[in-house]
């Protein structure tokens, strides 16, 4: 697709919320398109999220390095350019919890809950197993049961809400 009409075309149009909803397939829940890719491939056709791509056909340019297309409306299927905005995910993340929208929502809120419970394990000596193993961190989380996220976290040395990197004896003097 290279143009908003031809989206358009695929879309029905929700009256009520002003959503473009996506006829096609989802895979995932989320739309997938073929569209010009300004951000990985210069503009050149690709397969990708649909959000992303009405972004890139709307817009004739790259989304700015660590940056995400969220969608504003709520609704997973939506395709309408004015309702995708770009920012950093942690602004989004800001936002969201400032509005409340996932409030109320048991899926979620067990999804975070093992997350925190996930970090929660971590502890000096588990963060200097992380750091010393050679192993792939696929294959570490899964061993610790923890997140493969937490394992690149910790190797990165990056600062998590339920633990800190191990920094020796005299760490804290710095």
């Amino acid at each position: 697709m290279r143009t908003l009409d031809d989206v358009l075309g695929r879309c029905r149009v929700d009256e009520e919320s002003g959503c473009w909803v996506w006829g096609g397939k989802a895979k995932c829940g989320y739309p997938s398109l073929y569209a010009p890719d300004y951000t990985r491939h210069n503009g050149e056709l690709r397969p990708q999220y649909g959000r992303r791509a009405v972004w890139h056909i709307a817009n004739g340019k790259a989304i700015t390095a660590g940056w995400r297309v969220f969608g504003v409306c709520g609704n997973p299927l939506c395709l309408n350019p004015d309702h995708a905005r770009a920012m950093r995910p942690g602004l989004r993340g800001d936002q969201v919890a400032r509005s409340g929208m996932l409030k109320g929502r048991p899926r979620r809120q067990a999804a975070n809950r093992l997350n925190t419970r996930k970090q929660a394990k971590t502890t000096p000596e588990l963060i200097q197993h992380i750091l010393s193993s050679r192993e792939k961190g696929m294959h570490l989380a899964r061993q610790l049961g923890i997140s493969q996220q937490l394992v690149s976290r910790v190797r990165r040395g990056e600062r998590g809400k339920c633990w800190q990197p191990l920094g020796g004896i005299f760490g804290a003097l710095g």
